[in-house]
């Protein structure tokens, strides 16, 4: 917990020290793995539906 609170506040400082082009560049993968991750999810969801077509579904 206290690493957790030292990274935020380290990151905080870091874009108060060098401006907010180094805070966009440090989200900017955050964002974009959580873009994937959710892009992930659809085509996989999409791509079970459609292609994988074993009776009982994928708990079977």
């Amino acid at each position: 917990m206290i690493a957790v609170i030292l990274l935020i506040g380290g990151w905080a400082l870091l874009a108060q020290l060098t401006g907010p082009l180094v805070a966009t560049i440090c989200a900017a993968p955050v964002a974009n793995f959580f873009i994937a991750v959710a892009l992930g999810r659809r085509m996989k969801h999409t791509r079970r539906t459609t292609t994988t077509k074993t009776p009982g579904g994928p708990h079977a």
